[in-house]
């Protein structure tokens, strides 16, 4: 686990969850069905709440997009912004990019003097496209006229840890969508994984066709 992972922040902004517009199902589920069917309502009504209710289109939803590390639309915070993750192929210039509920859950254990905690905890992700070319990264990310297919796959956003009772914001788990030292480990990591010697060793360069795999048994190496 990355160490940045270990290291919780407590939140820069003083927010909380409305309830009343968020109407979720917290009840304990004990049938499988239910329960996904449970997650996945639940899931859409944050959606909902973060994306299209009138708590985040007020003077609030600038500090909501600093604390979840993803990018709501365009011109809400300048630096945030970059074309790699507002565009995309059939959406040049994209004003409001796609966000990911990834999952609503909640919790209850035990605090360091004995009470009783219970949290509410939101997933929240976002894609930004990657390029192993970095000019080729620097010209996508300044420029939406035109978006190409990206190279890899590039994922930022927040674990958010709610007070169960209170609605507060206690922790937000951040790792920034538009950051792009993150960025360059990545795709630095993913190119070496790719074309350096852990490549041609188990034979994950592609053959000659330049996608197919020339060592099956390289698939056991790769944990796929």
């Amino acid at each position: 686990m990355a160490v940045d992972s270990l290291l919780w922040e407590a939140p820069v902004h003083h927010l909380a969850a409305d309830y009343d517009d968020l109407d979720l199902d917290l009840e304990p589920k004990f049938d499988r069905t239910t329960a996904i069917k449970a997650a996945e309502e639940n899931a859409e009504s944050v959606h909902w709440w973060i994306l299209g209710s009138e708590s985040f289109r007020t003077t609030e939803d600038k500090p909501w997009q600093e604390v979840c590390g993803v990018v709501f639309r365009r011109g809400l915070i300048s630096y945030d912004d970059r074309e790699t993750i507002l565009s995309r192929p059939g959406d040049p210039k994209g004003f409001a990019p796609p966000v990911e509920i990834h999952s609503v859950r909640t919790s209850r254990r035990t605090g360091p003097d004995g009470q009783d905690l219970r949290q509410l905890i939101i997933e929240i992700v976002q894609q930004r496209r990657g390029f192993y070319d970095q000019n080729e990264q620097e010209l996508q990310d300044k420029h939406g006229d035109n978006p190409s297919g990206a190279d890899f796959v590039f994922r930022g956003g927040a674990t958010l840890i709610f007070d169960l009772r209170e609605g507060h914001l206690r922790y937000a788990v951040r790792k920034r969508i538009s950051d792009d030292a993150r960025l360059e480990q990545q795709r630095d990591f993913l190119a070496g994984y790719r074309f350096g010697s852990t490549a041609f060793g188990y034979g994950l360069q592609g053959g000659s066709t330049g996608t197919a795999l020339d060592e099956p048994f390289a698939l056991v190496h790769r944990g796929g």
